[in-house]
């Protein structure tokens, strides 16, 4: 399933091109290092950026139904806002609502690295 999920779209600047492999590496480590804090080890090194979304919807569905706890534990550790979940869960004739949080959960983590990397002087700040 291929999948039009662009991490660029929601982010201040487009992330270069000669950095945007390094960039969606970073996004995946921190999906796993945060995974990982709650005994949840997910490997999406080898996945490709078309077909994240899908494992992660997986996923969520998977612990949703064997271990609700330590989902709702990575979501906070994650830090999604719990209003504009449910908002765009309401608003969303989506079919897999799971499908939504990991293009939730994505979003998040890329906006983690995009500030992390602006912090550390890897990429420019946005110019006003």
């Amino acid at each position: 399933m291929k999948d039009s999920f662009s991490i660029n779209h929601f982010l201040p600047q487009k992330i270069p091109n000669h950095l945007s492999a390094d960039f969606f590496m970073a996004v995946k480590e921190q999906l796993e290092k945060d995974f990982t804090f709650f005994n949840e080890d997910i490997e999406v090194m080898e996945i490709s950026s078309e077909e994240i979304t899908s494992f992660l919807s997986k996923t969520l569905e998977r612990l949703m139904a064997e271990n609700p706890d330590a989902l709702k534990n990575i979501l906070y550790r994650i830090d999604l806002s719990e209003v504009k979940t449910k908002q765009e869960i309401s608003l969303s004739d989506a079919k897999n609502h799971y499908e939504l949080l990991a293009r939730q959960i994505i979003e998040r983590e890329a906006k983690k690295v995009y500030f992390k990397w602006v912090y550390s002087g890897r990429i420019s700040p946005p110019s006003s």
